[in-house]
């Protein structure tokens, strides 16, 4: 799924692999119940990723990219598994 818009968030924590669904302020892991606040739930954080998407789309160099969900780096996937 993309980053941008996604019903679901991979869970912050390192150590896990579950995910949390957005929807709500808090959203929480169903693996580690680990709870965190939805960065993009209000108003002006959707109006700015829309506007970020405008301006920085999700390519980089032609390649699909996803941020890092604990570090924000970018990350091309250009094989192996879904785990990182």
């Amino acid at each position: 799924a993309e980053a941008r818009g996604r019903a679901w968030v991979d869970c912050p924590e390192m150590s896990c692999v579950g995910v949390g669904y957005r929807g709500q302020e808090d959203i929480m892991c169903f693996i580690c119940e680990r709870q965190w606040r939805d960065t993009e739930y209000g108003v002006l954080s959707r109006v700015w990723t829309l506007i970020k998407g405008a301006l920085f789309p999700e390519t980089l160099d032609g390649s699909n990219w996803r941020p890092c969900p604990h570090c924000g780096a970018a990350i091309v996937k250009n094989g192996g598994g879904g785990k990182i």
